[in-house]
């Protein structure tokens, strides 16, 4: 929908109109909730280690770091490779547990070897041709989509932590209005697009404003501003951060598809296919490794020694003759 406009402009312009279709429903649910349900922006709240308004700040400027971080990687990158990395979240969830003191399991561990090995194949083209200046420049892109991928875990820990006292539309709406002012600051900066905000030319802040983008600009944020980001977030709810992550296996598939399709890349080389489906079963392996170490700690031990504690003490109440038989 913004082919053409610099990156993180077009960027800014997506989150804007998202923000358009958000904001009514953000204002008709704060209006609407039920008084238990107010959100005390500056009350600590158990598990918070910050009032709740700084963690959904924080919230804010972390999927600013992982969106924009993409963007701009994708732009030295393919499609699919991109697309491979930051759908990473599993395996970097696995480390985010071990560190902070949660057992992992040792399938969990395999699976993170299995994908390190994928992403040195998919990227090998990168690595092994540092000398030429397209496949250094790749590497950097692959480097920025890792990051980006960093940073959606901890968009997701974070959401994980505050959904019991923020609702769902006043979150998505004040996160994405978050990543358009980012997006459009940095397109200041680096886009030399500074001076350029109260006007309709490609290059302006408020641009998609124009007739030729309005139209467009306002579907797209219909479409991924209350389906998508929307149902990203209220997913985010009710799913484990490791299950939840495990949805953005489908991305590469798709988005390869997809790029192939419109004819915005070729077919991806071998490296990028044998790297990708092992990434996939690393990945696989540590969500299968994760439903078993969960089903364990859910798994309530039949606990005999009751029984036989019990029997131990009859049997010593015999031996004191504390134990009276019935007469018939």
């Amino acid at each position: 929908t913004s082919k053409g406009i610099r990156p993180l402009l077009a960027a800014s312009w997506r989150c804007q109109c998202m923000v358009v279709w958000l904001a009514p429903l953000a204002i008709i649910e704060m209006f609407t909730s039920k008084p238990e349900n107010k959100i005390d922006w500056f009350q600590y709240k158990p598990g918070l280690q910050f009032p709740v308004f700084v963690h959904v700040i924080i919230a804010g400027l972390v999927w600013s770091g992982s969106l924009l971080t993409w963007i701009v990687g994708l732009q030295y990158t393919t499609t699919v490779t991109a697309s491979l990395i930051t759908s990473m979240h599993p395996l970097i969830l696995v480390f985010v547990l071990y560190f902070s003191g949660s057992k992992v399991s040792s399938l969990e561990w395999l699976g993170v070897l299995v994908s390190i090995i994928g992403i040195i194949v998919a990227s090998s083209t990168s690595l092994f041709e540092l000398s030429d200046n397209s496949s250094r420049m790749s590497l950097y892109g692959d480097l920025l989509c890792l990051f980006a991928a960093v940073n959606e875990v901890l968009v997701i820990l974070n959401r994980q932590k505050i959904k019991k006292y923020v609702p769902l539309m006043q979150y998505t709406t004040i996160t994405t209005l978050q990543v358009a002012l980012v997006a459009g600051i940095l397109s200041a900066a680096l886009e030399d697009s500074a001076g350029h905000v109260f006007c309709m030319d490609e290059n302006c802040l408020f641009g998609w404003t124009s007739n030729n983008w309005v139209g467009p600009m306002l579907i797209f944020g219909l479409v991924i501003g209350l389906f998508c980001m929307s149902g990203f977030n209220y997913a985010m709810q009710y799913i484990s951060p490791l299950v939840f992550s495990s949805v953005s296996l489908l991305d590469p598939a798709v988005t390869g598809l997809i790029s192939w399709i419109t004819g915005l890349e070729g077919v991806p080389n071998v490296f990028v296919w044998i790297g990708g489906i092992t990434v996939i079963a690393g990945i696989g392996l540590i969500l299968i490794g994760e439903n078993k170490r969960s089903d364990s700690h859910n798994t309530i031990p039949l606990n005999n020694d009751d029984s036989n504690d019990n029997i131990e003490m009859v049997d010593s109440n015999r031996k004191d003759g504390s134990i009276v038989n019935d007469v018939s």
